[in-house]
């Protein structure tokens, strides 16, 4: 789901895996940049200046691989009937999802011990087995639902899709909002996340965008970075860390329209084969490089070495570069390669 949602053989689309490519380097990048944020957040800390504008800056990258799974998935679906698809497309996900989330709780367990045996069920149960696997267990319940949403896109046009997704994603930011939604905040996230899905979908059927409207989606996601931003700081002095995640939240509108442009972007772009020799890989980047990023950690090379404003960027490329290596090593072995492309 996150790396493929295509056999790696088939024929790819270069836009689509310069995409995925850049996402998963932004994955990275947030959770480099995270570490900063969360480390003396006081306004008169420029670390944590620099760590809000990078974290916030990279906020698009998992919008964008909802996107892209929608506009994969449900033109597929169209051709299948529903047991059909889910037999075809649900291993694909679930089993990349078994394995690394039983890899990671043993890990927690056993390696790290920062977990005990009534921590792993509720990490289980709470579908969150390590902290970037939840994902994981959302792309189950959107392979799951993509023949209803399917179904869904087909009976809209695009003027009512644009409307169906900007109320989601009001609804949601409201109900999200510290101090004021609460528990409301899940219920509305899930709707969300099934915007992005079908907006996806949606995007890939309109024409192209031209440079200069490319342009001008870059610069409506650069106004989103800087609003993101902007509200961290200030929500940050009375809310605490309530105040970013709201802002850096997925079901946020901000993010949403930062994640739109540069999707609509990126699907016009003629992009550079090259990439859809890297695209498979991204799938094992996103399970393996917490491992690399805790790793480097040991030797103290975080966001923080040589200052954020060096450390962020240096990290993240280390990162990337040692989970691809170790991707592309590991794929080779036969058993392991259903896992991590």
């Amino acid at each position: 789901m996150i790396g493929s949602s295509q056999p790696v053989n088939s024929p790819r689309n270069p836009a689509y895996d310069f995409l995925r490519v850049a996402a998963a380097f932004a994955v990275v990048w947030v959770h480099v940049s995270t570490g900063v944020v969360f480390f003396n957040p006081t306004l008169d800390n420029l670390q944590w200046w620099i760590g809000d504008f990078a974290d916030a800056f990279g906020r698009w990258c998992v919008p964008i691989f909802i996107m892209l799974s929608g506009a994969l998935l449900i033109p597929k679906s169209r051709k299948l009937l529903p047991r059909e698809f889910h037999r075809s497309y649900m291993p694909r996900i679930l089993w990349p999802a078994v394995f690394w989330s039983a890899f990671y709780l043993l890990f927690s367990y056993g390696v790290a011990k920062n977990i005990d045996e009534i921590g792993v069920f509720l990490a289980l149960m709470g579908g969150k087995p390590f902290f970037h696997l939840w994902y994981f267990y959302l792309a189950l319940v959107l392979v799951a639902l993509t023949p209803l949403l399917q179904k869904l896109q087909d009976q809209l046009n695009w003027s009512k899709i644009v409307m169906v997704v900007v109320v989601c994603f009001v609804l949601s930011t409201a109900a999200s909002a510290p101090g004021f939604g609460g528990g409301m905040w899940m219920a509305l996230t899930v709707p969300a996340y099934l915007s992005y899905f079908i907006l996806g979908a949606a995007l890939v059927k309109r024409p192209p965008l031209t440079t200069q409207q490319q342009v001008y989606a870059m610069i409506v996601a650069i106004v989103c970075g800087l609003v993101i931003a902007g509200g961290a700081a200030l929500l940050m002095p009375r809310f605490g860390s309530a105040g970013w995640e709201f802002m850096y939240s997925y079901s946020n509108i901000f993010v949403a329209v930062m994640g739109g442009s540069i999707f609509w972007a990126g699907i016009s772009l003629k992009a550079h084969p090259l990439f859809s020799k890297l695209g498979p890989y991204t799938l094992g980047i996103y399970a393996i490089h917490p491992l690399w990023v805790m790793a480097l950690g040991k030797f103290e090379i975080s966001g923080f070495s040589f200052g954020p404003l060096i450390g962020i960027p240096l990290t993240t490329c280390v990162v990337f570069l040692l989970s691809l290596g170790s991707v592309f090593i590991l794929a080779r072995i036969k058993h392991l390669r259903p896992v991590l492309m």
